[in-house]
């Protein structure tokens, strides 16, 4: 009985669980999952230099048989990707893009203008396939939103090598890409790089990629403070794609800030950027004066953009600091849209930017440029433009950390900065120099060692077989008597037994004492031995060295191989 009950009362919870799971999505509990969908691997881009000193990535559009290549730089500050069109009359020594010439091509019948700080361009907005070369695999990313441009104004955005812009923002802030949204193209995250890889990822909560790119080469002229770059290698750092690699930072100094909308500000290319961060407040050093500023200031880290902007009032505060520094015209990286400060080249600076409980330490390495010319120069600038209330950090700063971007699929963005551990190791460099410097005396105190032991013993056997030849010498000098009597049996007796000594037509040799004082030796001219371990040379061959006295001179013994050891 007491079985049947608790059978039934089994099959009663097992009901009650089944119920209950079935109602779990009509009262909005969703289940746990059981594990984790794991992250995404990274893959490599590799930056290049273009001519100019931008960075580049190489990109194809319309893959397949009929693609067309590009290089393409970067710029955080737009969502949009753009292309120079056959159309652009502006547009010079680059490849442009022939859309008609293209199998995948979607017209949207829309036009859009883009907005950049020393440069604006417009044109037809399309569909296109395309993909970004790899150090494997080339990454496809299809049916991505193209402003194809057949126009530009107010500087120069395409050419010089770059013949369109790898748009890396989000378009989520309002009027982010475009100057004029309501008479354009309106565009969405939609229209983002990121999108689609969220849609056909539905595990991931968010696309991530990091930045690590080289010191910046361009440099203005001192002419008319154009950019102007010769770039000794065409390597600019790497993209980690889908995912940070965690062996270029610190991951303990990594620390975010959320993309903020601030519509209030003003900002120098008239809207606000994608990745616009609040960071905490700055202090420059030089020379034993400082100043500091505790103020939140809204900042855009784009590599697009060169050097380190502030406004007008912040940039003369830094520059002040720095003693001898004066406002020049012609050294400005953005030509009129920005001002710059000539400084002597032997100048200490150090900017702190204050990032949450992390501080980011720019010093004169960094700071302090030089023209082709020899003209030194602040890297801080400041716009022409006094109500301009935005920063900008360009490649000058964003070479120094490593950022990471966080695209979240909930809408909130993030970027995080972390040292490098490159720049860590650096610290150390004296260390390392130093193991270097003991590992090669080391090899070289053997090496010295190794020589004498060799030597060493290369010298005992030349002793060695100096004294053998000696010995050899004096047994073949020495005559060997032979023994007059019978011989042993199956030997020929001696002569003068047998046989007679000489025979009529034979000739005596020297005795002994002949060959060892006698001609042999005086004839040829060599020392005469008179004793044992003592040498003269005969009065005959003296030469015009002998002495007066009429005895020959003594030549000493071998001091080396003493022959009579």
């Amino acid at each position: 009985m007491s079985s049947m009950s608790s059978s039934k009362k089994a099959a009663c919870i097992a009901l009650c669980l089944a119920h209950l799971a079935s109602a779990l999505p009509g009262l909005g509990i969703t289940r746990r999952a059981t594990s984790q969908a794991s992250a995404p691997t990274t893959i490599d881009i590799p930056l290049h230099f273009d001519p100019s000193g931008r960075y580049v990535i190489p990109v194809g559009m319309s893959p397949g048989a009929n693609q067309q290549n590009f290089n393409f730089t970067l710029a955080t500050s737009t969502g949009l990707t753009s292309v120079a069109g056959l159309g652009c009359s502006s547009c010079s020594d680059i490849s442009l893009y022939n859309q008609s010439a293209s199998s995948t091509a979607k017209s949207l019948n829309d036009n859009d203008s883009v907005s950049l700080v020393g440069g604006s361009y417009s044109g037809s907005v399309i569909k296109e396939d395309c993909s970004m070369a790899t150090t494997g695999s080339e990454w496809l990313y299809k049916n991505q939103t193209i402003v194809v441009a057949q126009a530009q104004q107010n500087g120069t955005v395409f050419g010089n090598g770059a013949s369109g812009v790898l748009g890396l923002g989000t378009n989520r802030l309002s009027s982010s890409s475009s100057s004029s949204a309501s008479t354009g193209y309106s565009s969405s995250f939609s229209d983002s790089i990121f999108s689609q890889w969220l849609q056909n990822n539905a595990d991931q909560d968010s696309f991530q990629f990091g930045m690590d790119i080289a010191p910046p080469v361009v440099t203005p002229t001192s002419t008319n403070g154009l950019a102007a770059a010769s770039p000794t290698s065409t390597g600019a750092g790497t993209l980690h794609w889908l995912a940070p690699d965690q062996s270029k930072y610190n991951q303990g100094g990594l620390t975010y800030k959320n993309v903020q909308n601030n519509a209030s500000l003003v900002y120098s290319a008239g809207s606000q950027p994608d990745w616009s961060v609040p960071l905490d407040g700055w202090k420059v050093s030089s020379g034993g004066d400082s100043f500091s500023s505790g103020d939140q200031m809204m900042v855009s880290v784009d590599p697009y953009y060169t050097d380190i902007y502030f406004p007008a009032k912040e940039a003369q505060l830094f520059n002040a600091v720095i003693s001898g520094s004066s406002v020049q015209s012609g050294l400005s990286t953005l030509g009129s849209q920005s001002q710059a400060w000539e400084v002597p080249c032997d100048s200490k600076v150090s900017l702190a930017i204050n990032i949450n409980d992390q501080t980011f330490t720019l010093d004169e390495s960094v700071l302090v440029r030089q023209t082709s010319s020899g003209t030194c120069f602040s890297g801080v600038e400041g716009w022409m433009d006094g109500s301009v209330d935005e920063y900008i950090f360009g490649a000058l700063f964003v070479s120094q950390v490593y950022l990471v971007f966080n695209v979240g699929r909930n809408g909130t963005d993030a970027v995080g900065f972390a040292p490098k551990i490159a720049a860590k190791k650096s610290s150390n460099v004296g260390a390392i120099v130093g193991g270097t410097v003991g590992g090669v005396v080391g090899v070289l105190l053997t090496g010295i060692a190794v020589f004498f032991y060799i030597r060493s013993r290369q010298d005992r056997a030349m002793l060695q077989d100096t004294v053998a030849m000696v010995e050899e010498h004096k047994v073949a000098n020495t005559i060997q008597p032979y023994t007059l009597g019978a011989a042993p049996a199956g030997r020929t007796g001696s002569p003068g037994v047998d046989a007679p000594l000489l025979r009529e037509d034979d000739v005596a040799p020297p005795s002994y004492e002949a060959s060892e004082a006698g001609g042999s030796t005086v004839a040829s001219g060599g020392p005469v031995r008179m004793s044992k371990g003592e040498y003269v040379r005969p009065l005959s061959v003296q030469g015009e060295g002998a002495s007066g006295s009429g005895q020959p001179p003594r030549i000493e013994p071998n001091r080396m191989y003493n022959i009579e050891e």
